[in-house]
């Protein structure tokens, strides 16, 4: 072990592995989980970016106050590769942040509910992720807890209940701050990406483009979504526990209630969007997709089944027994030292509560202590054993109490979360379903990313009998009919060539809906084409269809509107003439009608026109 600098310590990797290798394990697990969660958000880029920054940044501020707190500061982690702030804090726990934060917040983006019940929601996806964790991180000795601090004295498989409180109001505040702060910031609301930012209108587009807001609201919440989180304890949990007495796994019990109604309200009543119809259709279109783009690896998928397959292979493995964890842990010292701490409640509610005073030992008494999941047994396997007043010592682990029961509850809990995320993640499928392809179709969930095509089999694929030898931009909007067949627009186009001329390109008439599909351009940044034509020397190297489409639309209304006016005009002047005037409103009407029979109306505006008159 050699310290860089005094706040970074780096550890062998070969001693962790001989003593604590379950340790070394989870760090590479969170690695894994921490750079797949990345992975996704760079590519989908715009506020999932954003997302996976701010839940960094959100787990480095709680992380560090942790430690400057007293009622919160009683934890102490095993030693890892990379070490922080006088060796307490490992980088892969600052990293668990992104990893089960932003998987659980694209997890509850897929449910499609409405932004005001999303962080109960999230709180709870949280709190999935974090039961497998808890029960076996504590089993093995990743950590360890104050052994008398009344906030952590009622525990279940010696997690404390306020473990998944902390978990589930924690990740709620960021969900809350965050949403609320990018709506204050940048005037949008929801989380998109950059193909979402492509079928933008333009004046939602300049919005989405507010980098300095988006910062603004990543630092916000990063310093804010703490005291937020610490606020809800104290209705949730400390009023009740520490003025009437309640036991701490009633309130985390009412908490979830809570959690799990306004999910529940949120998933039952508001649901714009059939789901199963649209993933549905998702499966359907197959490998080959109208829009140009490729197929990924769903690496959130990927994620949580390393997560929760990680969590049953240790429980089913792994002997604690064997492991020995050397590092910081509760000083030992004095069995009669104690420290009060006292809650001024009389200052909240004068003449109705007391000042409430409690006390916990200062320090770890090696004859009398509560922990039956580690021991002193062990001194010669990894350092000297404990001396009064110090941090610095070996402890050991003890065997499963009852080893069928562990596997029981951290299997059940593994594949329920694993259930519900593939669920969520891959809809319509199911986790049985997922599996089954993996197993004997070899085939892993996938998502379709919108880009420029890959090869000419793509490009065929999308172009049918009219694709060009080679993958080809639009090079101009040419002019644009209403289609007798399904009256909507359609647009006679260019394909390849200079965009100026004839040479290598091919003309066609092509659907709104499949021009719409192409993926062309930019993803964000557009400012439109000139008019149809493609403008390769813009500030973002060309513009994207839709937003030629809009422009070239805008023209041809504008000019369809002068040219009504224009005939405006002219059947009012004939019509000043006498008797002349009915006649040439008339053959005006026909010539128009026969205009539209022989599809060559401009827009629908002088379609319906022709079609009143």
């Amino acid at each position: 072990m050699g310290n860089f600098r005094p706040d970074v310590v780096f550890r062998n990797p070969g001693e962790i592995a001989q003593y604590e290798f379950t340790f070394l394990l989870v760090e590479l697990v969170l690695y894994t989980m921490a750079l797949l969660s990345f992975l996704h958000a760079r590519r989908q880029g715009a506020r999932y970016f954003y997302l996976w920054w701010a839940a960094l940044a959100h787990g480095l501020m709680v992380e560090l106050l942790s430690y400057l707190s007293d009622d919160i500061d009683n934890f102490w982690h095993a030693q890892s590769m990379i070490m922080f702030f006088a060796r307490r804090e490992p980088l892969h726990i600052i990293l668990f942040y992104p990893a089960f934060i932003y998987l659980a917040t694209v997890a509850v983006l897929r449910m499609n509910l409405r932004e005001s019940v999303q962080p109960f929601a999230v709180g709870l996806m949280v709190v999935l992720l974090d039961v497998p964790w808890d029960i076996m991180g504590i089993k093995l000795l990743w950590w360890t807890w104050h052994d008398t601090d009344s906030n952590i004295f009622d525990r279940n498989y010696w997690v404390p209940w306020t473990s998944y409180m902390f978990h589930a109001t924690f990740a709620s505040s960021f969900c809350f701050i965050y949403n609320g702060s990018r709506r204050w910031f940048t005037g949008l609301s929801g989380t998109y990406s950059l193909a979402d930012i492509e079928r933008m209108p333009y004046t939602r587009k300049v919005r989405a483009q507010n980098t300095w807001g988006e910062v603004r609201a990543m630092l916000l919440t990063a310093m804010c979504s703490m005291p937020l989180g610490a606020l809800q304890f104290q209705p949730a949990y400390h009023w009740p526990r520490d003025i009437l007495k309640v036991p701490t796994e009633v309130c985390v019990f009412i908490l979830a209630g809570v959690y799990f109604a306004a999910a529940l309200w949120g998933v039952a009543y508001w649901n714009p969007r059939n789901l199963r119809e649209e993933g549905e259709r998702e499966e359907g279109r197959g490998a080959v997709r109208a829009a140009r783009g490729q197929w990924h690896w769903d690496e959130l998928v990927l994620s949580a089944m390393v997560h929760y397959f990680f969590y049953i292979a240790l429980v089913l493995t792994v002997d604690p027994a064997k492991i020995v964890a050397v590092g910081e842990h509760q000083a030992v010292g004095p069995c009669d030292h104690e420290t009060v701490i006292k809650y001024s409640y009389n200052k909240l509610f004068p003449g109705y509560m007391d000042e409430v005073v409690i006390g916990k030992k200062t320090y770890l008494c090696r004859h009398d202590y509560d922990e039956a999941y580690f021991n002193f047994n062990c001194p010669q396997a990894g350092g000297p054993p404990a001396q009064d007043l110090t941090t610095w010592y070996p402890v050991c682990g003890t065997p499963y109490e009852n080893h069928a029961e562990y596997v029981i509850i951290v299997v059940a809990a593994s594949l329920i979360g694993l259930a519900i995320y593939v669920q969520v993640l891959c809809y319509p499928r199911s986790l049985r379903e997922v599996l089954r392809d993996m197993l004997f179709k070899r085939e892993f969930p996938r998502y379709y990313h919108v880009s420029e095509p890959q090869t000419a089999e793509h490009w065929k694929a999308y172009r049918g009998s009219a694709a060009l030898a080679q993958p080809a931009p639009l090079a101009e909007i040419l002019e644009r009919r209403v289609s007798a067949s399904t009256g909507g627009f359609e647009y006679r186009v260019r394909w390849g060539g200079d965009g100026a001329g004839n040479d290598g390109a091919v003309e066609a008439w092509e659907e709104r809906e499949e021009l719409l599909l192409d993926g062309s351009g930019a993803h964000y940044g557009e400012r439109g084409g000139l008019y149809g034509q493609f403008w390769a020397d813009g500030p973002f190297g060309g513009s994207g269809t839709r937003e030629r489409l809009r422009v070239f639309d805008d023209l041809e209304n504008a000019k369809e509107r002068l040219r009504l006016g224009e005939e405006k005009q002219e059947n009012k002047a004939a019509a000043a003439k006498g008797g002349r005037g009915g006649a040439a409103v008339e053959g005006s009407a026909a010539a128009t009608a026969s205009a539209c029979g022989r599809q060559k109306c401009t827009s629908l505006f002088s379609y319906m026109n022709a079609a009143s008159k």
